[in-house]
């Protein structure tokens, strides 16, 4: 692998630590790629794929080369990463809404969303959808953390999966919920008769979610 190759950071959580991992040495001088491949909520994408099509850096065969570019030290254990737009979304376990800077892991901003926060942010148009276990689905500004609304739908420990203008989310007041990305306001509500602790997946205009 060269530097010429295209910059690539993978990012990994864990315990109070965020860490980047670079695939190139050009990474840890803080320079992003151009079109650097977006991995917006959890697993990729609606379908929870797990697989980023525009990743074309790391490879089984370069992957042991990584080395660690930044790490960042938040107050308690953190959510799956979004990575949007050159930036890094993680919620925390304090309830705090952070985005890091992908390049350097500098904090940009945290927000207070609710009590706790289990679930990993999803990042459509230029909002971060976020639940917390006080019972609210929140929407925040991307650019600046900035609270757009919140939504009581019960505790969530699910990640919210945002297509084409809807966030879908589960609760452990046993339903699913499909509320308008704009504002919040509820569209359906599907009881499943428990807990849910499974991410929506999305796929062709069907939702697919486990539950207890």
């Amino acid at each position: 692998m060269t530097r010429a190759s295209v910059r690539f950071a993978l990012a990994l959580i864990g315990l109070a630590l965020v860490l980047a991992l670079a695939a190139l040495p050009a990474l840890a001088k803080g320079r992003p790629a151009a079109g650097w491949p977006d991995w917006s909520m959890f697993m990729h994408d609606p379908n929870h794929s797990g697989f980023n099509p525009l990743e074309k850096t790391l490879s089984p065969g370069n992957v042991a080369g990584l080395s660690v570019a930044w790490s960042t030290a938040v107050d308690t254990n953190v959510s799956s990463p979004a990575v949007s737009g050159g930036r890094v979304y993680i919620a925390s376990l304090d309830g705090v809404v952070r985005a890091l800077d992908a390049s350097s892991g500098a904090v940009l901003w945290s927000t207070v969303v609710g009590t706790l926060s289990y679930s990993s942010p999803a990042v459509a148009n230029g909002v971060v959808y976020i639940g917390s276990t006080d019972g609210s689905v929140s929407a925040l500004r991307a650019s600046n953390g900035r609270l757009l609304w919140q939504q009581d739908i019960g505790a969530v420990f699910t990640s919210p999966t945002v297509v084409n203008g809807v966030v879908y989310v589960g609760s452990d007041d046993g339903s699913v919920d499909a509320l308008r990305a704009s504002d919040g306001s509820p569209i359906w509500s599907y009881a499943t008769g428990d807990d849910v602790d499974s991410s929506p997946a999305v796929v062709d205009g069907s939702v697919y979610v486990g539950s207890a």
